[in-house]
């Protein structure tokens, strides 16, 4: 595969090449791995423990659970199951966002509870 000039419209600037990805030339393997950068950042700028590894993250979302992901109800994402603990493979699994939302809701009530 050639490499593909990049977005700037004047003909300058860095040539993007596929073969020289970190992850391969698959865009789908691609996103994934940007996705995880995103995630390990997010949760390091939260405070909390992030040990999965792209290996782990891999196995969390093969290709096929990766593109049942998405932003409704019954759409895949990665949750803690417990929220006193980090983001480690023991702690995570792949959810529909409400079992997320239903988890987080009884942490809050637990923690609520817990300052009375």
């Amino acid at each position: 595969m050639p490499a593909v000039k990049g977005p700037s419209s004047t003909g300058r600037g860095r040539r993007i090449d596929p073969n020289s990805w970190k992850t391969g030339p698959c865009p789908v393997t691609r996103d994934k791995y940007y996705a995880f950068l995103k995630h390990k950042s997010q949760s390091n700028y939260r405070g909390e423990t992030h040990t999965l590894t792209w290996d782990e993250w891999q196995t969390l979302f093969p290709d096929e659970v990766w593109n049942c992901r998405g932003r409704g109800s019954e759409d895949l994402c990665l949750g803690r199951l417990d929220w006193d603990k980090g983001w480690e493979y023991d702690n995570v699994a792949t959810m529909t966002r409400s079992r997320h939302f239903t988890i987080k809701k009884e942490y809050n009530a637990q923690q609520r509870l817990r300052s009375l």
